[in-house]
């Protein structure tokens, strides 16, 4: 893969694509380790799990977190894949995973996007305490952490059945260029999403969603990563309803009742969530809680301009990477500045460089399992 210079820093980095097995990651590391500290970000997508969504997000976080990022992505969700996999097949691929950059890195920051969130919660749970000591944060953004909001219940049920399923896939395949372009800007995410067994592992992975997603969130297991835990929401978010963002702010707001939950930045409009009611679902979890042994402030935070689709469109990008940025560094998880730092967008040589299209330069990627 081409190596490229960052904008913002004389430090070289470059984008490189790795194959594990049936699924494939997309990393961005420095070239040198002296031009960066001993410490990964590892990004888990949504489902579609398309690698190539999150490019944005990825170079603002390396920009912002000093790091390296790799964008793991899910397996059957790539273009090479040849079966398909259910959610406990995807969390198993990411603990072992997480074990493996565990040996190689000091410091670990996990995140996932919508149901990447239960997978990174989960494949934490899997990992072993020696891995798990080196995680310093997990994050949620637009977690799907519980079963979906109606709206989205309603869409993902209808696109899951066999009727939908058919009729969406040969309506994207019939679509003309123009308007796949239109709908999705990227075409290298539209090319990824076509090839192989992608679409139908985008549908198995959903139904095994439905059957794995508690009506509630998963309050213990919260309460038990409350020491890293943070929580990025939409405002308006078709899969994540008001009450369970709310009781999420609840469940937090009693580990720290003094302080708020809220951000702000130049780029976001955040409401507080701290404030609003315990959900009743959630007192006797709450009442158990000994809030002298548990952090000074609670992380979850609510973003007006933020979208569930986010890792689509730059600007909504690098806004949630730095209110990230703001969170660990309030928190003190990690050691980083909470300043205002400029990020650069993705210039166009470092697009090319991503770009791993046509097929053949995956079929040259070596192969881990």
């Amino acid at each position: 893969m081409p190596v490229v210079t960052a904008a913002d820093s004389a430090a070289e980095f470059e984008f490189s694509w790795q194959r594990i097995g049936d699924a494939e990651s997309l990393w961005l590391k420095g070239r040198e380790l002296s031009a960066r500290k001993n410490r990964l970000t590892v990004v888990l997508p949504g489902n579609p799990g398309a690698v190539s969504a999150y490019g944005e997000f990825a170079s603002a976080l390396r920009q912002l977190l000093d790091t390296d990022v790799v964008v793991q992505g899910h397996p059957g969700h790539a273009p090479h894949s040849t079966s398909t996999y259910e959610l406990q097949h995807a969390i198993a691929h990411h603990a072992k995973q997480l074990d493996r950059h565990a040996a190689a890195y000091g410091e670990i920051v996990l995140l996932g996007h919508s149901i990447g969130a239960y997978m990174a919660v989960r494949a934490h749970q899997s990992a072993p305490p020696s891995s798990q000591e080196k995680i310093a944060v997990v994050g949620s953004i637009c977690g799907t952490l519980s079963r979906f909001a109606p709206r989205g219940y309603v869409w993902c049920t209808l696109v899951s059945s066999r009727t939908g399923k058919h009729l969406l896939s040969t309506l994207v395949r019939a679509l003309p260029n123009r308007l796949k372009t239109w709908l999705a800007p990227d075409p290298q995410i539209l090319a990824e999403c076509e090839s192989g067994r992608f679409f139908d592992n985008i549908i198995t992975l959903l139904r095994s969603e439905f059957r794995a997603l508690e009506p509630e969130l998963p309050a213990e297991t919260l309460l038990e990563l409350r020491d890293k835990a943070l929580l990025v929401y939409a405002t308006d978010d078709i899969y994540v309803t008001r009450a369970t963002q709310q009781q999420a702010a609840s469940l937090l707001e009693t580990v720290s009742p003094a302080v708020s939950s809220v951000s702000t930045s130049t780029k976001s409009s955040a409401t507080s969530l701290a404030a609003l009611p315990a959900a009743p679902l959630l007192n006797q979890v709450k009442d158990s809680i000994d809030s002298t042994r548990v952090p000074a402030a609670v992380y979850v935070s609510s973003m007006a301009d933020l979208t569930h689709s986010f890792c689509l469109y730059p600007r909504e990008s690098m806004a949630c990477a730095r209110e990230i940025k703001r969170m660990i560094a309030a928190r003190g998880l990690l050691n980083v500045a909470d300043d205002d730092q400029e990020i650069q967008e993705i210039s166009a040589s470092e697009k090319v460089a991503q770009s791993r299209w046509p097929a053949e330069v995956l079929r040259q990627a070596p192969v881990h399992e």
